[in-house]
């Protein structure tokens, strides 16, 4: 029976040694470690996140880059139309004889100006009038327009 008990004091012993129980010092220093780790974890996460929206951000660029390439006929909508020749923009306001004086009245754009048949003028258009029959021309390019009732 003394063996017996001199192996119970022996392992009982060893199940409470003061080595399990960190001491002070090195449970500070791994309290600081892991506090360091979930920093750098916490790096880790912000810079995956950064790199996630630069993938996103670069992945809308190529797709709008590839849409414009796929519609390159596609005016954008706040263009206006192009006119196929420079005398399709002209608007005809008004024809005044006055005397045996006619002045033809034009717009183009937000610009109103006055040209007379047979005269050379600034626009470089080329006028005639003949009977109810208005042509403008400039260049290879000519309109027509056929004047109504008493002008």
């Amino acid at each position: 029976m003394i063996g017996f008990s001199i192996w119970l004091l022996v392992f009982s012993e060893t199940v409470v040694t003061p080595a399990v129980v960190a001491p002070p010092p090195l449970h500070e220093q791994l309290r600081h470690v892991s506090e360091l780790r979930n920093e750098e974890l916490a790096e880790l996460r912000a810079a995956a996140q950064v790199r996630k929206l630069q993938h996103e951000l670069k992945v809308a660029q190529l797709r709008r880059q590839i849409s414009a390439l796929d519609e390159p006929n596609r005016a954008p909508e706040s263009a206006l139309p192009v006119p196929e020749h420079p005398l399709a923009a002209l608007e005809l306001l008004s024809v005044v004889r006055s005397g045996e004086q006619v002045r033809i009245w034009l717009q183009r754009a937000q610009q109103r100006f006055s040209v007379q048949p047979n005269d050379a003028n600034a626009y470089d258009l080329e006028v005639k009038l003949q009977h109810n029959r208005l042509t403008l021309a400039q260049g290879q390019h000519q309109r027509t327009f056929y004047l109504e009732g008493e002008w």
